[in-house]
């Protein structure tokens, strides 16, 4: 509680994160986490997990099913914007994530480095499926295309942008 009442003294928006909780599949969680800390004013929405639909990967994978189904668990307990990051909405088929649209009121995709061609797939992809806010997280990208990139993300329809790994950012003055 302390951290977010920082934060907002700050000015700073966070986006808490239930990840774990998702992957290990324990909606019933999510009541008791969103009620304790959902409805604080620092809080602008709620991540719910990274890459669920990454299914390559078993510890990533999470079925649309089971993410709707954590959604509304989470619902009963707040009314904050819940988003996930899509790792696939930046290239593949709208199939593959069309079943996750009732788990987010806000898309989410990570279009990696230097190629702009993820960014317009992502929202054109998003945009068939459902129109809602899209957010962008922007990542592993070279000083030199961090404003032109995020021009064009907020040029190609994204609502929001999200620097994914801070710390390399940080670390990098141009970045930075």
């Amino acid at each position: 509680q302390s951290f977010l009442d920082r934060a907002y003294e700050l000015g700073i928006a966070v986006l808490p994160d239930s990840t774990f909780s998702a992957r290990l599949d324990e909606p019933a969680v999510y009541p008791a986490i969103m009620q304790r800390f959902a409805p604080h004013r620092a809080n602008i929405g709620w991540f719910l997990v990274d890459e669920p639909d990454q299914a390559d990967v078993a510890w990533y994978y999470i079925d649309a099913a089971t993410l709707v189904s954590e959604h509304n668990s989470a619902r009963t307990a707040t009314s904050l914007p819940m988003l996930a990051d899509f790792q696939r909405a930046s290239w593949d088929q709208a199939s593959v994530v069309t079943p996750y649209a009732g788990s987010v009121e806000i898309w989410m995709a990570e279009p990696y480095g230097d190629d702009f061609g993820g960014v317009t797939h992502a929202v054109d992809l998003f945009d068939s499926i459902a129109p809602k806010p899209i957010w962008l997280a922007q990542d592993a990208i070279t000083a030199a295309l961090v404003v032109a990139k995020a021009y064009f993300v907020v040029v190609s329809g994204a609502t929001g942008i999200l620097y994914f790994t801070w710390a390399d950012f940080k670390g990098d003055s141009a970045r930075l």
